[in-house]
Parts: structure tokens; sequence; C-alpha cells
């Protein structure tokens, strides 16, 4: 399968001081610190550099997806991965599995993230029963793309850059014919949740931890 092609999506009112491109090999390690800096409760970003550098080559080398980087004075400062395969995405999940030894390291050198991700999993079980299912959720399209990841540093936040990534990953969709996108958010991550609701996205049904939210394009 080839890696579908594409121009860099255009946002409106994309910072004077920063572009948007394709992700390449050589972004891998600016990309690890980003997701460092933006996810203290992860054990894949916190565990060992190498599962995390891993996970980052198995996503750029998929046809299934696409990475847009937000660059700045020529370093990286946020991204977001934009599943544009999704059954091929799923079909290739062993590939951006940690190895077994790599994973039990992060769980043994991390035991504070480990005691934040129960603590948190606990948290959306209480959060969960309040969520609502809108009325016409039977009525909304599939999504065409998925927002698998999206992250900016923390020194960049504030500033419209998750924003106008957000805004490139529908208009890619658009690219591809797509009628709607979708994303899930970890319960209780209150910013992220902000940020959604206000870019017109609207929550689906918990699943797990998370919740799928759903935009229609128009």
């Amino acid at each position: 399968m080839t890696r579908a092609r594409g121009r860099a999506p255009t946002t409106q009112g994309l910072s004077q001081d920063g572009r948007l491109r394709r992700a390449a090999g050589g972004d891998i390690e600016a990309l690890v610190e980003v997701c460092r800096q933006s996810f203290p409760r992860s054990l894949r970003w916190q565990g060992t550099p190498r599962g995390a550098r891993q996970w980052w080559q198995a996503v750029l080398a998929s046809p299934a997806a696409e990475t847009w980087v937000f660059e700045s004075s020529g370093a990286v400062w946020g991204f977001c991965v934009l599943v544009i395969d999704p059954d091929t995405w799923l079909r290739e999940a062993g590939r951006r599995q940690v190895p077994l030894l790599l994973g039990l390291w992060s769980l043994a050198s991390c035991p504070a993230v480990v005691a934040a991700k129960i603590w948190g999993r606990l948290a959306a079980a209480v959060v969960r029963r309040t969520c609502a299912v809108p009325p016409d959720a039977a009525d909304r399209p599939d999504p065409k793309t998925w927002v698998e990841l999206i992250a900016v540093h923390p020194v960049r936040r504030g500033g419209g850059v998750a924003r106008q990534l957000l805004e490139a990953c529908e208009a890619r969709t658009r690219d591809l014919g797509g009628a709607a996108i979708g994303l899930s958010v970890e319960l209780g991550n209150e910013q992220a949740l902000r940020l959604y609701e206000r870019a017109g996205y609207v929550g689906m049904a918990p699943a797990g931890a998370r919740r799928v939210y759903v935009k229609a394009l128009p």
C-alpha cells in the first residue's frame, strides 16, 4: 500500500513565526521530547526512551497515518498524528507495541507514573457515569479520519498552536473526501476537553478511561 500524498493543510491565522510540515525521521528525538513534556502520566513517554523512539519509527513508517509538525525557529514545538486508514492502523498495532522487556523496565523505573495512572483510571470511572450521549449520535457520520495523538510543548501552549494543528487535520480530512473526523480524550483531561468542545467536537459514548469525540465537517 502506498502512502497517501497531500499538500500541507492550510489554516487561517497560522502563526507568522511557524509553519506546518510533514514529519521526517530526523524529527523523532524532538517528537519524543514534546511527548515527554506533554504526557507526564504516560509510561510510553516517561519510561525507556528506546521504546518511545520505536513507537515513532513505526508511526512514521506507516502508510495508514500522517504526522504533521509545527516548526518554529528550526525547532519542533507541536505535532498531530492523523490516521487516514483506520483499518490498516489497527492491523499494524503490534508494530507500535513496546517489547516486553522494555515495558517491564518502564514499569520498574516509573513507580510514580504507575500510581498516577491507577488513580486516573479510578477517577475516570467516576466521570464516566456522568457522560451523556447526544440524542442524535446515531445520525452522525462515521469519521473518515482519526486524530490519534496531538501535543504542544508546554512553553508554546496558549498561542493557538493546538487549534492550528487540529484545523490542519480537519482540512486534510476534507482533502480526502471525509465528512467527519474523530478522536478520543482521557476522561478528566479538562484542558483538552475544552479545546475540542470549543472546536465543535461532540462527545459520544465513553470507551474505558477515554471518551470518543466526533465532528461533522461542512
